[in-house]
């Protein structure tokens, strides 16, 4: 049985920046604990999608896509399918004064949330910090394996991915009574809210759908 759009899947992955090996995400503890990355803050379970969905990164989402549920599978992922080629007009060079006025002491590698946007100090030098607005995978080709462990049928699980993948709510709460889901959601954002009502209801046909 084949993989198909639309269709709910439970998969398990590792994911590596390709010229380097380097693992940046996965979903397997005893492989985290092998490859010395593991966290004990993190959670590491099998990931739930709806294949076509984007869900996963778009070149592996094309993948998926035909591929034999059960059998484990490995792909290379481009840029451009990935996290993007990286942008020469996204990287910045701005004074130090503006770090020191801020308390801060810039040093490359340092992550920064500016406006929203996340930003990576490349390098400091002469009292000029250059900053990057770049994906910090991005120009990166992506090397996954992946096993699609099973189809997802149970209407809960579904609505719960939806949740994660949607709004980032893991486990999200979920009553099913009368074909009527009653869903517990954190963010009270309403375009969110609305947004994640409109996709359960295509993605999950035949159940009504409450939030709260």
């Amino acid at each position: 049985m084949q993989a198909k759009k639309g269709e709910f899947i439970e998969i398990d992955y590792i994911a590596k920046i390709k010229s380097t090996g380097k693992i940046f995400d996965l979903t397997l503890a005893d492989a985290a604990k092998k490859e010395g990355v593991f966290q004990q803050s993190q959670t590491y379970e099998p990931l739930i999608i709806c294949v076509g969905e984007k869900h996963v990164i778009k070149g592996l989402d094309e993948v998926i896509e035909g591929k034999e549920i059960g059998k484990e599978f490995e792909t290379d992922v481009p840029p451009e399918k990935a996290f993007g080629k990286r942008n020469a007009k996204l990287i910045q060079l701005v004074s130090q004064r503006m770090f020191k006025k801020q308390k801060m002491n810039p040093f490359p590698g340092l992550q920064l949330n500016i406006d929203g946007n996340i930003a990576t100090v490349r390098s400091v030098s002469g009292g000029r910090v250059i900053i990057d607005f770049n994906n910090p995978l991005a120009g990166q080709v992506i090397h996954y394996w992946v096993k699609i462990n099973r189809t997802v049928t149970d209407n809960k699980k579904k609505l719960q991915a939806l949740a994660y993948s949607l709004l980032a709510e893991r486990s999200a709460r979920v009553e099913i009574k009368d074909k009527t889901a009653t869903v517990t959601l954190k963010n009270k954002d309403k375009d969110l809210r609305k947004n994640f009502s409109e996709t359960a209801k295509k993605l999950v046909p035949g159940i009504e759908i409450k939030i709260i």
